[in-house]
């Protein structure tokens, strides 16, 4: 299981990195951390992120277009429990 676990933190860390990208002043797919502070901002871009962006990726790589978020969120469980009795956190 470490050729997994090895490639779980490959992937963390490249999404995470292009996630940075985000909040850089220069990207042309800036977003101001100070949007965040705003009203609900912050719930709306950690759902988009954790929920809506996962599920259209998902839609995109397997053509599952009857997919809705509920039944989404299903197969993600489904991966934390399996990565979680298959892989050591370091």
């Amino acid at each position: 299981m470490a050729d997994k676990n090895d490639m779980v933190m490959h992937y963390s860390i490249k999404i995470q990195q292009a996630l940075e990208e985000l909040f850089n002043e220069e990207s042309s797919f800036c977003i101001d951390k100070d949007d965040f502070l705003k009203e609900e901002n912050g719930t709306a871009f950690l759902h988009a992120l954790s929920n809506r962006v996962p599920m259209h990726f998902y839609i995109s790589i397997t053509g599952d277009d009857e997919i809705d978020p509920l039944g989404f969120n299903h197969i993600a469980n489904r991966l934390c429990v399996q990565f979680s009795n298959g892989i050591i956190e370091e």
